[in-house]
């Protein structure tokens, strides 16, 4: 992938705005999922600081993704890739240029068909691992069909404008939909693994009364003012203030 330092340096202002938004909808996926409105308990300020692990882990990735491609693509085979993606770009009739990328995608659609059949087996032998599968399976439908309208996107461009958009543009549209993809995809794992067994043991006093977390009575996180736990049984989420909570104890299980 190719990226232009000039470029780039001029987006680096925007890159506050869009971990705080992809912080912000992380943390509404996750808490939602509760029935808590997580904004009504957040400061702004606070959702870099809860977000910044996952920035940090997605980075990582994002880049590591990078790397590999580097690495295993030659200039020449970079250089073909895109001839092929001008070639579906520049076909008029809609069909034909479905019929080429996705010629274009076969590693991916082998990937999805892969990753179909471990599905289907992992519902016939073991139906309490089809989770991740059918996440795998979700995403990459996802990257397809994200990649099969960033071309359509590309040609409108070039059809409006006359030119074609610039790579760097492209390549960036990608990395923010990636990084997006693993927000979603942290979101619904962490609320997988907290209903299954909260990864977290805290007990506490509130307004003199003792609480602990217990099966299905489980931690769900915290924010500068509030903590927030689950009641599994009756289904509802109970908000603390951070202010009368008392001797609060948190470790790992």
């Amino acid at each position: 992938m190719y990226f232009q330092g000039e470029k780039i340096k001029n987006l680096l202002p925007y890159l506050g705005s869009l971990l705080i938004i992809c912080g912000y909808l992380k943390l509404s996926i996750f808490y939602s999922h509760f029935g808590i409105k997580i904004s009504d308990y957040l400061e702004i300020t606070e959702v870099l600081t809860l977000f910044l692990s996952d920035a940090f882990k997605y980075t990582a990735l994002i880049l590591g993704i990078f790397i590999f491609y580097f690495v295993t693509d030659s200039s020449e085979e970079v250089e073909k890739k895109e001839q092929k993606k001008n070639d579906i770009i520049e076909t008029e009739k809609w069909f034909p240029r479905l019929i080429k990328f996705l010629k274009f995608s076969a590693n991916l659609l082998i990937n999805m068909l892969i990753y179909l059949i471990f599905t289907i087996a992992c519902y016939i032998w073991k139906p309490e691992n089809i989770y991740f599968f059918v996440l795998v399976d979700v995403m990459l439908l996802f990257v397809l069909i994200f990649l099969y309208c960033l071309l359509e996107y590309r040609r409108k461009y070039k059809i409006t404008f006359g030119r074609s958009l610039n790579s760097t543009y492209n390549n960036l549209i990608l990395t923010v939909f990636v990084f997006l993809l693993f927000v979603f995809q942290s979101a619904y794992i962490e609320i997988k693994t907290v209903v299954k067994e909260s990864p977290y043991f805290v007990c506490f006093e509130y307004l003199k009364k003792d609480y602990q977390s217990e099966i299905n009575y489980f931690y769900l996180g915290q924010t500068k003012n509030y903590l927030f736990m689950y009641d599994n049984l009756n289904k509802e989420a109970i908000v603390f203030n951070r202010k009368d909570v008392n001797n609060f104890v948190v470790r790992k299980r």
